[in-house]
C-alpha cells in the first residue's frame, strides 16, 4: 500500500490476487486544523497477459478535524499486447 503518489507496474503476466492500493492520507491531527486529508493516487498497470485482478483503490483521505477530504485517484489498466494498448474497464 502506498499513501498517494504515483504506482506503475509492468508486467509480462499480471496476477493480482489481493488488493492494490494508492489511498490518500486522512487528516488525524486535531491541532492542525489549516489542512484536509490528501488525495488518492495514481495506479497505472501494464501488462500483456491478465491472469486475475481483484481490486485495485485509489481513494482520498477522509477528514476526521478540520479540512477537506482528499480527492479519488486514478486507476488505468490495460494490455500492451502486441506493441499496441487497449485499457481496461475497471
Amino acid at each position: 500500500m502506498a499513501h498517494g503518489g504515483l504506482l506503475i507496474l509492468f508486467s509480462n503476466q499480471f496476477n493480482n490476487e489481493g488488493t492494490i492500493e494508492a489511498n490518500g492520507v486522512d487528516n488525524t491531527n486535531q491541532h492542525d486544523i489549516q489542512g484536509g486529508s490528501s488525495g488518492g493516487g495514481s495506479i497505472n498497470i501494464f501488462y500483456e497477459k491478465l491472469i486475475a485482478n481483484q481490486s485495485c483503490i485509489a481513494k482520498g483521505g477522509e477528514t476526521i478535524y478540520a479540512g477537506g477530504a482528499g480527492g479519488s485517484g486514478s486507476i488505468s489498466m490495460g494490455s500492451i499486447a502486441s506493441g499496441n494498448y487497449v485499457e481496461e474497464n475497471i
